[in-house]
This record gives C-alpha cells, sequence and structure tokens, in this order.
C-alpha cells in the first residue's frame, strides 16, 4: 500500500531520517523518465492517491519526439496483452474525460504494400490482426485525392484502416496540467545510481542519486528511461532489452497536413526487432563502454502529421546485442530519409531536404516483441516499465495495471508474460 508516513514527509518537507549531506526529496514513488511511459505511469500512480516525483533528464530527447503518436489499438498479439491493447483508445478517451484535452484524434492509416503486391496481400494481413477492423482497399487515384500532396511512387493502391494519434503539443500541455493538478512534483535531473538502504519492517526504501549529488528517496522507483535502463540495471537482469537509435525528418508545410498516416504494409524493422537467437550477430568484444556500430540499418518509409507539417521517417540503426550503439552519422540519416520524401511526396527535391529539421535519438525494444513490465525480485522497490513496441497503444493500458499491483504488491497477471526478466527464448531453466 502507499505509505502515508511518506505522503506526509513529501508533502511538508520532513527530511530527518536522510544522513548525508546531500538533501533529498521524499517520494512514495519515484518515476524516473518524463517521455509518454513516464508520465502515463506517474499520472496512474497519482490517480491512485500516490505521492509521485518524475524525473526529467534536462536536454534529452525522448523517443516520443520523433514518434508518429499512433494508437494501433487493433494490432496487439493474440492473447491477454492484445485484448488489453484492443481497448487503448477508449483508455485514451476515458483519460481526456477525467483531465481535459490530451491531444487524441481520429485519423485514418494508409498501409502500402510492397511492388506487386495488392489487394490480396492487404486482405491477408486483416485476417492476422485478432482485434482487428476491416480495412478498405482503396486505389492510387482515390489515396492522392485524400492529400494531394500524397503521391506514392508505388501506384497499386493502399489498405485504408480506422486509426487514433496523439496530438503531442497538445499532449504535452494537457499531461503538465493534470500532473501539476494531481500534485506530480517534476524534477529536472539525471539518475546515475541506485543505492537500496536499511529499511524498517514493511517497508522497502530505495535511494536514486542524480549526476549533481542530489539524493532522492522513495518506496519504489519505476524506471521508464528505455534506452538507458541499463545505466542503473545490470544488462544481464533484462535479458530482452535492446535498443537502438531512430530518426526522421521534419518538414515544414504551409498548410495543415489532412491526409491519412502512411505506413509500409510490412514494415523491416519488427521482423529484425524480433529475431530468434539463431539471427543474433556475434557479441561485440569491444570494452562495454565503447559504442559500436550498428548490426543493421533499415528504413521503413512512412509519415505522419507533426506541429511543422509531416514527419519523415523512419529509420532504425539496431543492436542485437545489450551493448552501447554510436548514433548514425546525421548526413548519412538525411540521405537515407530523404528517399522517404521521393517515395511518398508529389513535390521533394533539395529545397525540401535543406528545409526539413533531422531527429534522431535511441529507443528501446525487446528482442521478443513484448514490453517488460513488473518489478524486479533482486531489486526490492525496483520496477521496470519500458521496452514498448507500440507505446501509444500499449503503455496507457498497462500503466493503471503496474499502478495497481505497485499499490497492491502483488505482480501482474502472469498471462501477459512481461516480467522484465523474463530469458530469451531457447535460454529457459
Amino acid at each position: 500500500m502507499i505509505c502515508p508516513v511518506a505522503l506526509c514527509r513529501f508533502h511538508c518537507g520532513d527530511l530527518s531520517c536522510v544522513s548525508d549531506v546531500t538533501p533529498a526529496r521524499f517520494a512514495d514513488v519515484t518515476v524516473v523518465g518524463a517521455g509518454l511511459t513516464g508520465s502515463l505511469v506517474a499520472l496512474a500512480l497519482a490517480e491512485r492517491g500516490a505521492a509521485v516525483q518524475l524525473i526529467e533528464a534536462p536536454g534529452v530527447l525522448t523517443a516520443t519526439a520523433f514518434s508518429y503518436a499512433g494508437v494501433p489499438w487493433w494490432s496487439g498479439p493474440a492473447g491477454a496483452l492484445g485484448e488489453l491493447q484492443a481497448g487503448a483508445l477508449r483508455t485514451w478517451q476515458a483519460l481526456s474525460l477525467r483531465h481535459g484535452d490530451l491531444g487524441v484524434e481520429s485519423c485514418s492509416l494508409a498501409l502500402l504494400p510492397d511492388v506487386g503486391e495488392g489487394p490480396l496481400a492487404a486482405s491477408h494481413l486483416t485476417t492476422l490482426l485478432p482485434h482487428g477492423p476491416e480495412g478498405t482497399w482503396i486505389e492510387a487515384e482515390a489515396l492522392r485525392a485524400l492529400e494531394p500532396r500524397l503521391r506514392p511512387r508505388q501506384q497499386s493502391g493502399a489498405l485504408l484502416l480506422p486509426y487514433a494519434r496523439v496530438a503531442l503539443e497538445r499532449w504535452s500541455l494537457g499531461l503538465r496540467r493534470a500532473l501539476r493538478r494531481l500534485r506530480v512534483h517534476r524534477l529536472q535531473g539525471r539518475v546515475c545510481q541506485l543505492m537500496p538502504v536499511s529499511a524498517g519492517p514493511g517497508t522497502t526504501p530505495v535511494q536514486l542519486r542524480c549526476t549533481d549529488g542530489t539524493l532522492l528517496s522513495c518506496r519504489h522507483v519505476v524506471l521508464c528511461q528505455g534506452a538507458s535502463i541499463p545505466e542503473l540495471l545490470p544488462s544481464t537482469w533484462l535479458p530482452q532489452l535492446r535498443h537502438s537509435w531512430a530518426g526522421a525528418l521534419d518538414l515544414p508545410l504551409a498548410d495543415r497536413w489532412r491526409g491519412p498516416l502512411v505506413m509500409a504494409l510490412r514494415t523491416l524493422r519488427r521482423q529484425l526487432e524480433t529475431s530468434s537467437l539463431a539471427q543474433r550477430t556475434a557479441a561485440w568484444s569491444g570494452p562495454r563502454e565503447t559504442p559500436r556500430p550498428a548490426d543493421a540499418v533499415i528504413l521503413d518509409p512512412g509519415l505522419a502529421p507533426c506541429s511543422a507539417g509531416v514527419r519523415l521517417g523512419q529509420t532504425s540503426s539496431l543492436g542485437l546485442e545489450p551493448t552501447p550503439l554510436q548514433p548514425p552519422d546525421p548526413a548519412q540519416e538525411r540521405r537515407r530519409l530523404a528517399r522517404v520524401g521521393e517515395l511518398l511526396l508529389a513535390e521533394w527535391g533539395p529545397k525540401q531536404l535543406a528545409m526539413a529539421r533531422l531527429r534522431q535519438g535511441p529507443v528501446s525494444f525487446t528482442l521478443d516483441g513484448r514490453p517488460l513490465v513488473g518489478s524486479m525480485p533482486r531489486r526490492p522497490g525496483v520496477w521496470v516499465f519500458s521496452g514498448f513496441s507500440g507505446p501509444f497503444a500499449q503503455a496507457v493500458v498497462l500503466a493503471p495495471l503496474l499502478a495497481r499491483a505497485l499499490d497492491s504488491g502483488r505482480e501482474l497477471d502472469a498471462a501477459l508474460a512481461l516480467q522484465p526478466w523474463r530469458p530469451l527464448m531457447g535460454e529457459q531453466g
């Protein structure tokens, strides 16, 4: 249960029980990482009455900042997780009713088949979506009529599906308003060390040290900082977790984009992320702190509206080993992403490329495609919420479950198979 003593200390500022020269702040729960996942966890915990502090690393670009921000509620896997994900749009709508505008809006998604594929390939895809709606096949001419600036070079048409997205500027404003109303304490800082401390009966306090020497004390900590989690926990404790570098171009437009989001019918990134052990490359032989080149660099052409105009993406530079990955060369990234403009836009050339802003950043993923959600048995009081393949559809439904589990002291339903420490395929037992 949420500790009333910690709640009182957090609000009244009683820091007397910390024996350290650097002042510390108390909270029931400290959430590390203020992107989409961390913010949703903080919101869910605060709704349950917890005293929450949310740690935001200054100058760090979260994956949310260059996401398409789509809500594919119908694309979850078969089973318990997919059934939860099917309620993602309803969950977003319920959050908006409680907290005001969070940027959620209905739209459509156009899935483009490969050259030579057509309605049959799209029809086959819909049979693989256990929670999905029936899509509508539209010819290339009808697709261009939706948005004249959209001009796919392949002419076979697209599968049009109902969709939703989160307008990130409205989300950010609405979220800050909601967290402020619930008295979530936001802190700027970068956590560099987890330090368990001695505790009295019935408590499992954790101390976090920031790079500036500040100590933060709490009963629980939830790690939501994605690719940076291995800075605080040994990578061997999270066998599934990997990270990649993603890239996108934001192209300014004079008028708002009125067409659908566009993605490839078959994406290369998900195929590679869920590769089995047999498909992994040899382990990096250099020092752990030395970034290494990517195992693969792929491009999945797509676009989505953004505040500037339209976002063109997405490149993924993937590492299949749990070691640091060096960021791709920006000039090479721009050249790769220029290909998306050539493939999808009616007007694209050197002028548009020069206007476009490159966005790059690390993102986390798991080898089995399922997020990491739950407590760490080796570190009492430490929880993980990371590795999402579709965060806007998965994190929003899983954050309340994590908050309930943390409050009750019980783990999430084992049927979800989201334990952060779960082994790799072929390494069970």
